[in-house]
């Protein structure tokens, strides 16, 4: 099977993806916004990966490091959106690389 993409985050977070081509972008201005799209796209069996903007992620990091330990697709990770960074996106991947390699990438 091949998986989908999808975006989650401000409006100028999502439009690159859609300008790549990318079918489900979900604009969310806020986290309860961006929540609301995550449960929606966790619906979608063909969604692979879902990146979301850290300004809209970063009330929410607790929900979705549950999603990510309770379910291997789609893989979730947070990314910098232009809006001032809370270095989010190096914990989300780091993350991913501890769990499948049990090896601390970057310091905590």
């Amino acid at each position: 099977m091949e998986y989908e993409i999808a975006a989650v985050g401000q409006k100028h977070f999502v439009l690159g993806f859609k300008a790549a081509g990318v079918r489900y972008c979900m604009e969310a201005a806020d986290s309860k916004e961006a929540k609301a799209a995550l449960d929606k796209l966790l619906e979608k069996e063909e969604i692979g990966l879902i990146v979301i903007g850290e300004s809209v992620a970063k009330e929410m990091l607790q929900y979705i490091e549950e999603i990510s330990q309770a379910r291997v697709l789609p893989a979730i990770t947070v990314l910098q959106d232009g809006v001032k960074s809370e270095h989010l996106s190096s914990r989300s991947i780091n993350n991913y690389v501890e769990k499948a390699t049990g090896i601390l990438f970057l310091e905590k």
